[in-house]
């Protein structure tokens, strides 16, 4: 408890000191004072906001991590029982994989046939 204090503390002091220091230029010291006053209250409650979402966030971290680290567990037993599965597709893709990359093949073959044939036909215009 005595932490938190603190840190709202000081952020509310550094605060209300930037806002004095800026203000006692162009201000009245009673203006000044008054304008520090007001942003050390509006600092000590930002700092209280900020600390509160983060003890939220934490906690929220905390409740998913621990129900991540559980439904770790079970995903491995329901993964093991896809794999099988997945191997007969794989084996599908690999067979379609190799068929398209020889179709590719014998169209480059084809494209280097017809670019040298139509680089032989130009040089010969010349």
């Amino acid at each position: 408890m005595f932490r938190s204090i603190y840190i709202h503390f000081l952020f509310a002091v550094v605060l209300s000191l930037i806002v004095f220091f800026s203000s006692h230029s162009t201000n009245l010291v009673n203006t000044s004072l008054t304008r520090a006053c007001i942003a050390f209250v509006v600092g000590w409650i930002i700092a209280y906001v900020f600390r509160y979402i983060w003890k939220l966030a934490s906690a929220n971290a905390d409740t998913l991590l621990n129900e991540t680290q559980s439904n770790d567990s079970n995903e491995t037993e329901v993964y093991d029982s896809n794999v099988d599965s997945n191997k007969n597709e794989t084996e599908v893709n690999n067979s379609n994989v190799n068929s398209n990359k020889e179709k590719a093949e014998a169209n480059r073959e084809f494209e280097a046939e017809e670019i040298s044939r139509v680089v032989k036909e130009m040089m010969r215009s010349d």
